[in-house]
């Protein structure tokens, strides 16, 4: 009765079944494997979070070592406002603005790219901001490091020359570009500062949001869909294999669809000199 399964038409129909199987356990598997990296990464940031802050000047900050990334930090110096560059499209509770990026300069000289915070679309990067200027003097700022972005191949990228007033993405290898001072590779999202910043303007933005995101979820439909190829192949071709013996045998209920597809198939066929 399931001879028909080995003809050509069907092996291939199996093998694209399994094909198709084998794509969606690996997906799934994927998925989790997504799930414990964020699970360690989530365990790592939580570590360095709870660590008390380090003077920046400890901290070997020439290189974009992601190994120091979120770790807390206090850096004292004072800020170059002159070097201050705006962060475009960044959005706090749903309302677009930017990211407020001003160099301080350290006490060996080098500059530590500071996100004070986030301001609304308002504002002009071309234009004076006396609202949201730093404060003036010797500032120690409080906060955790975060990695240099780099704009990749489909990034909307920056002018390569020339000094700029807003960027893409936190570039402190373009921002190293226009001022004197020598940035460092990492940037200091900051949590507090003395003296306080005057006005309600930047806010401060939040520490990151520890979630395990959808991985397990999405792992779990890879696991469904992969059931219902194993059992619903099976039956489907179990279904056919047993219209096709009754058409055969002249038992066909044509009350089914199915059957009567299969048995008006099955006499076209004898018809033109040959079984189905």
């Amino acid at each position: 009765m399931y001879r028909f399964l080995l003809k050509p038409r069907w092996i291939a129909s199996h093998v694209f079944v399994l094909a198709v199987l084998v794509t969606f356990v690996s997906l799934g598997f994927w998925q989790l494997n997504r799930l414990d990296e964020r699970r360690d990464e989530n365990a790592t940031i939580t570590a360095r979070f709870d660590e008390p802050p380090v003077p920046a000047t400890d901290v070997p900050l020439d290189e974009t070592d992601e190994d120091l990334e979120f770790r807390i930090v206090e850096a004292t110096g004072t800020y170059d406002r002159s070097g201050e560059v705006l962060i475009r499209n960044r959005s706090r509770g749903g309302a677009p603005g930017y990211w407020v990026l001003t160099p301080l300069i350290l006490e060996d000289g080098t500059a530590l790219a500071v996100n004070r915070g986030w301001i609304p679309l308002g504002f002009d990067p071309d234009q004076p901001r006396p609202d949201v200027d730093p404060p003036t003097g010797t500032v120690t700022a409080v906060g955790f490091l975060r990695t240099s972005v780099e704009p990749g191949r489909l990034a909307q990228a920056d002018p390569a020359e020339g000094a700029l007033s807003s960027l893409a993405r936190p570039d402190l290898a373009r921002l190293d570009q226009q001022i004197d001072a020598d940035v460092r590779m990492l940037y200091l999202q900051i949590e507090s500062q003395s003296p306080v910043q005057t006005g309600e303007l930047p806010f401060v933005l939040e520490r990151p949001e520890l979630n395990e995101g959808p991985h397990l979820s999405y792992a779990g439909q890879w696991l469904i869909f992969t059931l219902i190829g194993l059992i619903g192949y099976p039956l489907a071709v179990r279904r056919i294999a047993r219209s096709r013996a009754r058409a055969e045998s002249g038992e066909q209920d044509i009350s089914d669809p199915l059957d009567w597809e299969l048995a008006e198939l099955n006499r076209s066929v004898q018809d033109r000199g040959g079984p189905a």
